[in-house]
């Protein structure tokens, strides 16, 4: 994964509250008036754009009205329909079954099974949250992971969820893994969930224009969060993203870079070996394309015991804002008002 920044051990998960009960996590339905981005709506749901479009063009179950640009803005009730198609997915009716009850029937569906917040109500903390994804991993609960993830995004920002849940999350997940305390199956679960939850608000989120960056696994890396949380953070700093997935060969990155001629090259390494195996290669691509800037995070890459070619960049230490920033030096332009 990109760590970035976290460095800290999450080894201690003893003071964590027993108890985290996500199924009626509405605290982001005390929502802007005037809606949610279709990006925003990806991060809460997992729902891809695409998907939201046919559901709203076939099936009638969405109500969004249009900013003077164009652009989609999705209600609370649209929200609470998703909820309510969620769940009955959830239990093995078919997309069909879901939208011949109609809009009405799933929002009265919704508003019934949903509880009322307490006024004193709070947010879950994010230890909460990171202590379900484990447990979910433990108990190999897709369900709960969902649920999590949909907490998660509601209760924090992107970046937060990102660096404060999911990267953490990750890490104790891999760690307790390795101690034989979570299975293949339930580490293999969380990761599967998370990266397609991560690809849809990246699809959601990735600008149309500005500089283009490549991301992507170093060769033979396949652990996929870190690499994604960085297209995010691209992303936000204002680059169009093509995200190639894991274990990309350097042949295969040296076509894509002479092709497009992206500014900016970032790739995922988890596995220490991995950087020392390939880095000196990479190291001389880069060299070939002084034009693009290619940068190198993860685990793998925190206090390397090989050297790092001078063509090459670490990520900064600081976290997901440090990273940003290093993006949006590099971009040339203004990045949301900066």
């Amino acid at each position: 994964m990109f760590c970035f920044a976290l460095r800290k051990s999450f080894r201690s998960m003893a003071h964590f509250p027993e108890h985290c009960d996500l199924s009626a996590v509405h605290y982001h339905s005390r929502m802007h008036e005037e809606g949610y981005k279709t990006s925003t709506l990806v991060r809460l749901t997992g729902i891809s754009p695409a998907l939201l479009r046919a559901w709203e063009r076939r099936h009638a179950l969405l109500e969004p009205r249009r900013t003077t640009g164009g652009h989609r803005l999705y209600t609370e009730d649209d929200l609470a329909v998703l909820r309510a198609v969620q769940d009955l997915l959830r239990e093995g009716r078919s997309i069909g079954e879901v939208a011949a009850r109609g809009r009405e029937a799933l929002l009265g569906l919704a508003t019934s099974a949903a509880p009322a917040p307490a006024v004193d109500s709070e947010p879950p903390a994010p230890n909460r949250l990171l202590k379900s994804l484990v447990d979910a991993a433990i108990e190999i609960d897709g369900t709960s992971v969902e649920r999590t993830l949909d907490g998660a995004f509601a209760a924090l920002s992107m970046e937060a969820a990102l660096e404060r849940v999911i990267l953490p999350a990750m890490s104790e997940i891999g760690r307790r893994w390795a101690m034989g305390e979570i299975s293949v199956a339930g580490e293999h679960l969380i990761s599967a969930r998370i990266v397609a939850r991560l690809s849809q608000v990246l699809a959601a989120e990735a600008p149309h224009d500005g500089p283009l960056a490549i991301v992507a696994c170093f060769p033979d890396e396949l652990h996929q969060v870190g690499a994604l949380c960085a297209g995010l953070i691209a992303a936000k700093a204002g680059y169009r993203v093509r995200y190639l997935g894991a274990a990309l060969p350097l042949e295969a990155l040296e076509l894509v870079i002479v092709r497009l001629e992206p500014q900016l090259v970032c790739l995922s390494v988890v596995r220490r070996t991995l950087l020392e195996v390939h880095v000196s290669r990479l190291g001389e691509l880069a060299k070939r394309y002084p034009e693009t800037k290619v940068c190198v995070g993860g685990r793998g890459a925190h206090e390397p015991s090989c050297e790092i070619p001078a063509s090459l960049h670490l990520t900064p230490p600081g976290g997901l804002a440090s990273l940003e920033d290093l993006f949006v030096s590099w971009s040339g332009q203004e990045i949301g008002g900066r």
